[in-house]
């Protein structure tokens, strides 16, 4: 994978969730979102887009899974075509392509 984010975990920090941040390698806080405002909307926006890149990886498993299923021909299947298609939308959408 070769995504221009910045690799996660991502944690809402900062004062009333306003932030979402990772941890850099030395151990610093690396700010990667700032949200205005407050407010129990606002504050699920904020742990919604510090889920993003473990979500993402979740879906990336198991897009390549179900992938691999349907190319070895397996009847067994535990996905079908419609929602794998899906997600591999939603892969590339996130990837910008």
């Amino acid at each position: 994978m070769n995504e221009k984010w910045t690799p996660g975990p991502w944690e809402v920090g900062g004062e009333l969730s306003e932030r979402i941040e990772t941890q850099t390698a030395s151990g610093a806080s690396k700010g990667i979102a700032r949200l205005v405002g407050s407010h129990p909307e606002q504050d699920a926006n904020a742990r919604l887009i510090a889920a993003a890149p473990e979500n993402y990886g979740e879906l990336q498993a198991a897009y390549e899974q179900a992938l691999a299923q349907f190319k070895a021909g397996d009847k067994y299947a535990t996905f079908n075509k419609q929602t794998v298609a899906a997600w591999g939308h939603s892969l590339t959408k996130a990837r910008g392509e």
